[in-house]
Order: C-alpha cells, then structure tokens, then sequence
C-alpha cells in the first residue's frame, strides 16, 4: 500500500515490521522490500536481499520468482523477450 502511493519511509518501514511479526510470509516481505530497494534505483541491494534469503529458504515460491524477475532484469529487452 504505502510503496504504491509514493510513502517511501512508510513501506520501508511496514515491511521490516512484517518480517519480524509474520514470519511465515517472509517471502512477500523479502520481495516487496527488493521492490522498495529498485524504486530506489538500489539494484546491487535488491538482489543481495533477495539472493541471501533464497539460500536460507530455497523452496520459497515467492522467493525463487523475485530472482527469476531481477535476473529477466540484468538481460537486455530483445533478450528477455525470448526468454519469456
């Protein structure tokens, strides 16, 4: 909600929180704080996050999605569009 309407501090701050008080959504918390970090054009930390979490929970669905997306990211369009 708050990454959406543009309340940076806000979202940053709604999912840390829900990563220590909802822990079996981890995942959703992990991806959206890696959304967080490219809106803030912080690539390099998107996919640090994302990257540490996924070797600590590597059968996470949600996880493994979010490093799909950030690597369809590193390729260049004509090629994402093969990849797809």
């Amino acid at each position: 909600f708050w990454l959406h309407r543009g309340e940076w501090q806000a979202a940053s701050e709604a999912y840390r929180q829900g990563l220590l008080r909802d822990p079996g959504h981890r995942g959703e918390y992990v991806g959206r704080l890696a959304e967080w970090h490219l809106l803030q054009g912080q690539r390099t930390q998107a996919k640090s996050l994302v990257e540490a979490e996924s070797k600590l929970h590597p059968a996470d669905p949600v996880l493994q999605t979010y490093q799909v997306a950030l690597a369809l990211g590193e390729l260049p369009s004509a090629r994402r569009a093969e990849e797809r």
